[in-house]
């Protein structure tokens, strides 16, 4: 979903979860979940809880940016949270994905609250700002995580965070370092290390803006005069 260079090779080979895409000009796995789903009805509920991970950042009114959101597990968790004044954009680059994720809007009475939006292979394509931003097991999917994390780091607000989860079946303590390195360089500082089952995770932050505080010159009104 970062900017690419070359045009995107897609292979598929069916595994247990459904198919399995490979982008073929880097080797990338694009997991593409079956039709069925079946893995965010049953399993996800019982290991990721949805109001514990993202209720410490994610407040009623927020604009929240979802990267990567397959079916939109997590886009409708925070949908909640965010509620009636808030919006989620669930961005992914997977059309069936995002079509699944629109009828599950609906049929929970969220769609009002979940702005969906398919991603090209030039970049996110995503305008605004935001109060916090989720990547959640899908980083190292990118094929330039360095460009990224740039990417999201202007989409944020000053002050905002992003949520980063990995896989650590699948993303080593080495590769996890090299992408807090490459967040470091985007500008991110690590404000929090949040404890994700079967995830490595932290809590990035784009610094606020400092605010330059001035001495305000003493007003004659403010001053206390003796008369001889």
């Amino acid at each position: 979903m970062a900017a690419q260079t070359q045009q995107t090779r897609l292979s598929g080979k069916k595994s247990f979860w459904g198919m399995r895409i490979v982008d073929q000009n880097t080797g990338r796995h694009i997991h593409e979940q079956s039709y069925k789903w079946y893995l965010d009805g049953t399993l996800r509920p019982l290991l990721f809880n949805r109001a514990t991970i993202y209720g410490p950042y994610v407040k009623p009114g927020m604009r929240v940016l979802d990267v990567g959101c397959g079916a939109g597990f997590n886009a409708l968790g925070m949908a909640r949270l965010v509620g009636e004044t808030g919006l989620i954009v669930a961005a992914d680059i997977q059309q069936a994905a995002l079509d699944e994720l629109e009828r599950r809007a609906r049929k929970q009475d969220l769609f009002d609250v979940v702005y969906i939006h398919k991603c090209g292979e030039t970049g996110l394509g995503v305008e605004g700002r935001y109060d916090f931003a989720n990547a959640f097991w899908m980083l190292h999917e990118t094929p330039d995580a360095k460009t990224f994390l740039r990417e999201l780091f202007g989409l944020l607000k000053p002050g905002a965070r992003l949520l980063v989860a990995e896989p650590r079946f699948h993303v080593s303590p080495e590769q996890f370092r090299a992408e807090l390195e490459a967040a470091r360089h985007a500008g991110f500082s690590i404000a929090a290390r949040p404890r994700i089952r079967m995830s490595h995770a932290v809590i990035l932050e784009r610094p606020a803006i400092p605010i330059r505080k001035t001495q305000e010159p003493a007003h004659p009104a403010n001053r206390l005069f003796v008369a001889n």
